[in-house]
């Protein structure tokens, strides 16, 4: 992402808790739905799939997918295998 508001000091252990919203932004436009224009211009538009689909899909990642120390690109791929399952 390394939006605007990313954060990249050295405090909050890199920014794993400040820079957390960009999960919960994506797991609110799986529940909810909504589209826009992020900070480098790209427009998105997500049809929500619900609250239990939303679930399913985090909680399937959470426990199959992810290892020990995941980044946001090991979240996007275990998410897309996670949705397939």
């Amino acid at each position: 992402y390394q939006g605007d508001l990313w954060y990249t000091g050295t405090g909050d252990n890199g920014g794993v808790h400040y820079n957390s919203g960009v999960q919960n932004f994506w797991f609110y436009l799986l529940c909810k739905g909504g589209s826009g224009v992020n900070d480098h211009d790209s427009a998105y538009a997500v049809s929500s799939i619900g609250m239990d689909a939303a679930v399913d899909i985090t909680y399937r990642n959470l426990t199959e997918y992810l290892g020990i120390m995941p980044d946001y690109l090991d979240s996007r791929l275990g998410s897309m295998l996670a949705t397939a399952d």
